[in-house]
């Protein structure tokens, strides 16, 4: 099996949800603040060159990356599901759950995550953990080696398992509380930091949106919510936008466009602010 060297934070099934009929997405520049030339492919953003490989008894390799690929391929399913479906479609208890692991995954697999992950992750437990795992495997296969790998290496190796037991030893989610919204004009973008959120220390715990498809808008927040007004919309937006670190993309450079223009570029503070004090004091 060759070894892959283009790590996705955000999985390419995740981002055709934000693509244009031919399958490509303008890219709006954080950094410089301008709209990329050209459209683009899923597979051309939002990645890390080897941010998912290591070294394990001195030899490269991408398991990590493989691990996640396993992940998304089980997690695509759902995505595809909302993909086809103009409205909400009703999922499963199975698929909401499923649609909280993969976005507690999408989190921890995020690089401008791994600061926190590697101050959250116990080495000498993970160190323990391994060599667990590594002397039952001589046990059944004989021959196998001891693994040997850095800590950075060892960071690698765990990253993969973050989502998961972020789940697990999170409370109980309550999916009441979560609420897919659809947009006929396909209007949501995608950006390199997609959790907007009003406790980024303990997102789980408090009250976010992420947008899933040009067309769905997951709200999770302890009210229901029919409908979002436009301007409260076009928060959601500028918010993505404000708080990308390198790129932002969706199927219609107008959408960028308009958000460059408009004069009312507020800060990401006042931005939250407006979203989550609707969220919190309007509902159904």
């Amino acid at each position: 099996m060759s070894t892959s060297h283009r790590h996705h934070f955000l999985p390419e099934f995740y981002l055709k949800g934000f693509t244009n009929a031919q399958g490509m997405f303008a890219v709006y520049n954080a950094q410089k603040q301008s709209i990329k030339k050209n459209w683009h492919s899923p597979k051309s953003h939002f990645f890390v060159p080897d941010h998912n490989s290591m070294e394990v008894n001195g030899l490269s390799t991408d398991v990590p990356e493989q691990a996640f690929s396993i992940i998304d391929r089980r997690m695509s399913v759902i995505f595809q599901k909302l993909h086809g479906y103009a409205g909400v479609p009703k999922l499963t208890v199975s698929e909401m759950v499923g649609l909280w692991y993969f976005l507690s995954n999408l989190f921890w697999r995020n690089p401008g995550n791994d600061t926190k992950f590697e101050k959250d992750l116990d080495i000498i437990k993970a160190r323990t953990q391994v060599s667990l795992f590594s002397a039952e495997t001589r046990r059944e296969i004989a021959g196998f080696p001891d693994l040997t790998f850095s800590d950075k290496d060892l960071i690698r190796f765990m990253r993969p398992l973050a989502g998961s037991q972020s789940v697990q030893k999170s409370a109980g989610q309550n999916f009441r509380h979560w609420k897919i919204l659809y947009s006929s004009s396909g209007q949501f973008i995608c950006g390199d930091r997609p959790f907007i959120a009003q406790d980024e220390n303990n997102l789980f715990e408090s009250s976010f949106v992420v947008p899933l498809t040009k067309h769905h808008l997951l709200i999770k927040c302890p009210y229901n919510h029919s409908s979002i007004p436009a301007q409260v919309i076009q928060c959601i937006l500028l918010a993505l936008i404000q708080q990308a670190n390198e790129f932002c993309a969706g199927p219609d450079k107008a959408l960028f466009e308009a958000r460059i223009k408009d004069p009312s570029y507020y800060s990401i503070e006042f931005l939250k602010d407006i979203i989550f004090g609707f969220l919190l004091d309007n509902h159904d």
